[in-house]
């Protein structure tokens, strides 16, 4: 077992789930930066409010490091930090 094994979970993992916007109660979806800007967020899909943004910190192994990101994202909104 590897040390990301924790982190490359399944969708149907709550840990993965978006939780309700706070504000509207609507839907949530990632937002993925492209080639040029490398951070993730979670921004609600009726009110636009966006949640912490966080970066993908390397090159190296990016699709791991995405996974990282993308978990912090959802685990700051579902806290709403």
């Amino acid at each position: 077992m590897t040390e990301h094994s924790d982190f490359l979970k399944s969708k149907a993992d709550p840990d993965f789930c978006l939780l309700p916007c706070p504000f509207c109660g609507s839907s949530a979806t990632l937002d993925i930066g492209n080639t040029t800007n490398s951070d993730i967020s979670v921004c609600c899909s009726v009110c636009g409010v966006n949640g912490v943004s966080v970066e993908v910190y390397s090159d190296y192994h990016r699709e791991v490091e995405i996974v990282f990101a993308t978990a912090r994202a959802i685990a700051k909104w579902n806290k709403r930090v």
